[in-house]
């Protein structure tokens, strides 16, 4: 009973209310102030029982994580907060190699503690703030600064970046410096990856400097802006500063460790960006994952097939076969082409670039190109042909392609040829509308 008089009392007052601000009081010195004059009611619920200390405002910048609206230690956006050294959850009087936690002065030497501490017992907003919050990875840091406008301002007197995301909602990184630097004029803040056992990134920036990362010793204290995880987080988005294509929506879930992409591109293509399509290259099976690209009406003319077979010129010869054309003489396969040769008409020069080795995998030619009285075309020919139908039906949209073979495990392996050349068992196209 007592919590509806509560809920009558509050209705009350704010029925009252004559262009008020009605201001709610956090237990972490948060405050979240509303104009009287938008609150419809107010109630209340009961607590839930996972309801964590947040680290002030979740601001949704329309990217793949949350950002807090401050630093790791601060209550307001313009605060500096508290300084940390990568890997320790407590803040400290003064920073130096001797005082960090995981330097080992008898041996003199680093202690490694993990190539990426986020979410991790060492992560500094985990440990402080709880559930889902955790340091920035360096995709996430990436993001931050890929997709969003950098605006250097003040707010209270305080400087630093007005950081407005691809939603124009926005937060602010106060200039907050190092520990033990009271210029205030740079922004330095860890991420959570490593970059060797005695340095870590961070993103490191100035009024006039432009936008980039650094790294730096681990024991330093910089600060730390805390995210946590979106409710629609998309765990297959592709996030680079270097090769910014690679979120293009043709592209699938990029893998690390040995692969890289390669993006094919040429002049005047009927893309913003002059891509022609691009590959993930597998360095150590010297064999590509997939091929992926756009395909609409822009696309079509008549440059003809050129038949241009040739090396990639853009992958270095320690990461592909030598001579390619030798493993198919007397292999009994045929050279097939992830995008084809007929997908690429509007220039000599893309049409070329379909004839890579690197955009071609071994298919036995009555799966390839065969024809057959009974059938027609082979199945790999019916596909593509198919798929250029789609792209027919409108001289405006766009049909973005994902085709390769199965490389990644032994079992969908058929074979390699002289012992190297991999013949994936089987073959997929995948297309979004």
């Amino acid at each position: 009973m007592k919590k509806y008089i509560i809920c009558i009392a509050c209705l009350l007052i704010a029925s009252t209310m004559n262009a008020q601000t009605v201001n709610v009081h956090f237990k972490n010195g948060q405050t979240v102030r509303f104009n009287s004059s938008n609150v419809d009611f107010v109630d209340f619920s009961e607590k839930p029982a996972d309801l964590t200390l947040t680290a002030g405002e979740i601001v949704d910048l329309g990217l793949s994580v949350y950002w807090a609206s401050c630093n790791l230690g601060a209550t307001k956006p313009e605060e500096y907060g508290n300084y940390y050294a990568w890997g320790e959850t407590a803040p400290k009087d003064t920073y130096s190699q001797a005082n960090y936690s995981y330097y080992d002065s008898d041996k003199a030497s680093y202690i490694d503690i993990g190539s990426d501490i986020s979410g991790t017992e060492y992560d500094a907003a985990r440990v402080n703030l709880g559930g889902e919050w955790r340091m920035p990875t360096f995709d996430e840091m990436n993001e931050l600064l890929l997709y969003c406008t950098w605006e250097w301002t003040q707010i209270n007197s305080v400087n630093g970046y007005k950081v407005t995301g691809p939603n124009n909602n926005s937060i602010f990184l106060p200039a907050s410096g190092y520990s033990g630097d009271f210029s205030h004029t740079k922004l330095y803040y860890w991420m959570s990856k490593s970059i060797s056992v005695t340095h870590a990134y961070l993103l490191c920036l100035s009024s006039s400097s432009s936008l980039g990362f650094s790294n730096n010793y681990k024991w330093p204290g910089y600060s730390i802006r805390p995210v946590t995880p979106t409710t629609q987080t998309n765990s297959n988005r592709n996030v680079s500063v270097t090769q910014p294509e690679i979120s293009r929506l043709e592209f699938p879930r990029v893998r690390a460790g040995n692969n890289f992409v390669i993006i094919h591109k040429v002049e005047k293509a009927p893309d913003p960006d002059d891509v022609n399509y691009s590959i993930e290259w597998d360095k150590e099976k010297k064999a590509q994952r997939w091929t992926c690209y756009q395909i609409n009406k822009g696309y079509s003319g008549n440059s003809g097939r050129s038949d241009a077979w040739t090396e990639d010129p853009d992958i270095p010869s320690v990461y592909r076969l030598d001579e390619s054309q030798s493993f198919y003489s007397g292999s009994g396969f045929t050279k097939g082409q992830i995008i084809p040769s007929a997908d690429r008409q509007y220039s000599l020069s893309a049409n070329r670039q379909t004839f890579y080795y690197s955009n071609i995998h071994p298919q036995y030619e009555a799966f390839n190109s065969q024809w057959n009285s009974n059938s027609g075309y082979s199945p790999w020919a019916r596909l593509e042909d198919l798929v250029r139908t789609w792209t027919r039906r409108s001289s405006t949209d766009t049909l973005y392609v994902c085709k390769g073979g199965t490389i990644d495990s032994e079992e969908n392996i058929l074979m390699r040829i002289k012992n190297q050349l991999i013949v994936p068992k089987y073959f997929f196209v995948a297309c979004l509308a």
